[in-house]
């Protein structure tokens, strides 16, 4: 990590003293842009120990930080390419859930930015519907955010005047998806 952006495969194997069979660099989802970090196989568990050891060096005028990395599970090394272009044309589209009869005090809310705070929900809420509280969906192991969760809501009218006038609307830079649900 804390990589120049600038920096080259060949700069990347040359800064950590070793050949790199296979760089993983991190990318931004929508933009592509390098994050400055990246996953590298080294061709040993010595040569990986020598990397590991550079952490702190200067490479591209920045301090470098290298760590082990065991896979997780279900992990695929090497990493298969991915081109963002078919991925996107395989997307589905989920069709929207009918308003429950009776209606709902609960929305789903999906595509949730992971640095939205809770705060950052009620603002953009606040204008249109009041919130009674919000349930947000965690891995089961990690306790990671998923970027979804449950809004809860004090009437039907409520959550129908939310899901007319914010499904889609931008939340620190994502568009939110909102659904009914029971």
């Amino acid at each position: 990590g804390n990589l120049p952006w600038s920096i080259t495969d060949e700069g990347l194997a040359e800064a950590l003293g070793c050949a790199l069979p296979t760089i993983k660099r991190i990318t931004d989802k929508e933009s592509g842009k390098f994050y400055g970090s990246a996953f590298v196989e080294a061709p040993s568990a010595e040569a990986a120990a020598a990397a590991v050891a550079k952490t702190g060096s200067d490479v591209g005028g920045r301090p470098v930080k290298v760590a082990f990395a065991p896979p997780r599970p279900g992990d695929v090394w090497p990493p298969v390419e991915r081109d963002s272009t078919a991925r996107r044309e395989k997307t589905v589209v989920r069709e929207k859930s009918a308003r429950p009869e009776g209606g709902t005090t609960k929305l789903f809310v999906g595509n949730v930015a992971y640095e939205a705070t809770d705060s950052d929900v009620n603002k953009l809420f606040g204008d249109v519907a009041s919130l009674r509280g919000m349930r947000w969906v965690t891995h089961k192991d990690s306790g990671d955010f998923k970027g979804c969760g449950y809004l809860l809501f004090y009437s039907p009218e409520d959550a129908d005047a939310a899901m007319e006038k914010l499904d889609g609307a931008t939340l620190c830079g994502r568009k939110i998806r909102l659904d009914y649900t029971e």
